[in-house]
């Protein structure tokens, strides 16, 4: 009989994995609208990022690239630790 890799959780339902999957890759567009505000917006973490870089001002610019990752490691987190408790509760 095989051994189960550590990972291993069993069949389970996919219907209770599919949405925290989902979720982990939306928390993570977090980048995606930070660029899409180098575009067009004169508010938000990436316009910050283009005035910082301009202006010269390493300090604000370092200051909004730290925020923005942190914003999209807490926004991951928060999914793994939902995904977490639901399956938890709703066992394979």
């Amino acid at each position: 009989m095989p051994v189960p890799s550590p990972g291993w959780r069993g069949p389970g339902d996919p219907g209770l994995r599919a949405p925290g999957t989902s979720l982990k890759i939306a928390a993570t567009c977090v980048i995606g609208a930070i660029v899409g505000e180098w575009i067009g917006a004169n508010q938000g973490l990436g316009a910050l990022i283009i005035q910082s870089t301009f202006n010269y001002q390493t300090d604000r610019l370092y200051a909004a690239v730290i925020t923005s990752s942190t914003l999209g490691f807490l926004f991951f987190g928060i999914v793994v630790l939902a995904e977490r408790l639901v399956m938890r509760r709703h066992p394979a």
